[in-house]
């Protein structure tokens, strides 16, 4: 089983924690929003067992609900494994961790639609991974406003194409939910319209509703093989 994880780019975002600022009608700065709750994953090996026969890895989900960014037994949500082959060609699944992006809302002069990118896999190429033929991301999006949480907000998150500068399409995962109520979604297979050459592959967040600030929290992205 192979699992990589690659950071994103600071000077182009700031991952895991979200903070959230306003303008005041004068220009400044206002003050900062409520830090948010963050999705949490925890990824594990696993020695075979009944599970998976040649081990492989465990991958747990939830929100971090007291806020120390580690995923504890109790705010576990979700579990899922990815099972080995018998070796490390004939693996099944692999999973791709991408990281996490957060766009803050803006309202001055009036409020817009945010939207922030950031790099996740440098010279990304699908043709090192043979056999591979679905391609599906998981996402947990969330937003709100300065309140800390709206139930009309609507977050979409996707995979983004740098190098063509475009959206990967049928790859987002659009919610309304706000930082408590999160989960784990995927998107459409999307291998059919995957660039087949190599590119930056970058994760996109968009606040859907003017005013809104949006978040992802992780995102990971598995290749599935014959």
């Amino acid at each position: 089983m192979k699992i990589f994880k690659y950071p994103t780019i600071p000077a182009l975002i700031a991952v895991g924690t979200l903070l959230v600022f306003s303008c005041k009608k004068d220009g400044t700065q206002g003050p900062e929003g409520p830090i948010g709750l963050k999705s949490l994953l925890d990824v594990q090996t696993v020695p075979p067992s009944e599970k998976c026969e040649n081990g492989g890895l465990v991958v747990k989900s939830g929100i971090d609900k007291n806020g120390n960014n580690i995923l504890d037994a109790g705010e576990v949500e979700n579990t899922h494994y990815v099972c080995n082959g018998s070796n490390a060609i004939s693996d099944k699944q692999v999973i791709l961790k991408l990281g996490g992006v957060s766009a803050s809302y803006v309202t001055y002069p009036v409020p817009i639609a945010v939207t922030q990118t950031a790099i996740a896999l440098p010279r990304f190429n699908i043709k090192n991974y043979p056999g591979v033929d679905s391609i599906i991301m998981f996402a947990a999006p969330w937003g709100g406003r300065n309140s800390g949480g709206d139930v009309n907000s609507k977050t979409k998150v996707e995979l983004y194409n740098f190098t063509d500068n475009a959206p990967i399409n049928n790859s987002a995962v659009i919610s309304s939910a706000s930082a408590a109520t999160a989960k784990f979604s995927s998107s459409d297979n999307i291998y059919s319209v995957f660039p087949k050459s190599e590119f930056d592959l970058g994760i996109k967040v968009s606040g859907m509703i003017p005013g809104d600030f949006a978040f992802s929290g992780d995102v990971i992205m598995i290749l599935y093989r014959k």
